[in-house]
């Protein structure tokens, strides 16, 4: 009777395993259509035609830190995820030794990464990530940028070389637990730390223009992804 318990909770194991195989492919499948690819703008790297957040909202994190992988949504330096609050130092992208060990690193790596961690698994033959400041750039001087309201949410039509185009809201930051400026500015990281290591270079807009600025990099933006 033992042999045949045994035998019994492993078949009951192998169905379970492949339950929940089932149903992670099938939310997968449905985050990746709702992810809706990305665009060719005649550019030097394809973009994403939606952010990062608008579909990996993990305990409903609609904004992320610069390295983020937990999904807190109280964005102050206490609760940030790099930062070690008992010594007052970071843990990693540190380049000065008034935050601690310094390791040098200035750009994202890719397991720190979240469009890479989370979509480059659909597209295993390509490379999914945060976009570069030189990206951006390229996104700004090569392409026709329109401010518009879409569905009642302000941003860019922004219209590449090819014809293709995509919108980018202005879906503001988060700083603390407060949104500020949903529907004025768009908030979205870079790759990039800043000249103080506390900070990581964001790319900014509204209705008047467009500029990148290093902000506190425990403030909530947005991501939009690249594919190369």
């Amino acid at each position: 009777m033992a042999g045949f318990g045994l035998a019994l909770k492993s078949l009951i194991d192998i169905i379970s395993d492949k339950r929940n195989k089932t149903i992670y492919e099938r939310e997968q499948k449905e985050k990746k259509e709702k992810f809706g690819g990305f665009v060719d703008l005649g550019l030097s790297v394809k973009w994403s035609i939606s952010n990062y957040e608008d579909v990996f909202d993990f305990m409903e994190a609609k904004y992320h830190c610069w390295v983020d992988m937990c999904g807190d949504q109280n964005f102050v330096l206490e609760h940030y995820y790099d930062y070690d609050k008992k010594n007052g130092t970071l843990d990693s992208y540190n380049t000065s030794p008034k935050y601690g060990n310094i390791d040098g690193q200035k750009y994202l790596l890719p397991h720190d990464d979240r469009p890479h961690v989370c979509i480059n698994r659909w597209y295993p033959d390509k490379i999914v990530r945060t976009p570069t400041v030189r990206e951006y750039k390229e996104l700004v001087e090569k392409c026709q940028w329109t401010f518009c309201a879409e569905n009642q949410i302000k941003g860019y039509r922004i219209q590449g070389p090819s014809g293709n185009s995509f919108f980018l809201p202005a879906a503001g930051v988060m700083r603390g637990t407060r949104v500020d400026h949903c529907n004025e500015r768009g908030y979205y990281w870079t790759n990039q730390l800043g000249d103080d290591p506390m900070n990581a270079r964001a790319f900014i807009f509204d209705q008047n223009g467009l500029q990148f600025k290093d902000i506190p990099r425990y403030w909530g933006c947005k991501h939009r992804c690249v594919m190369e």
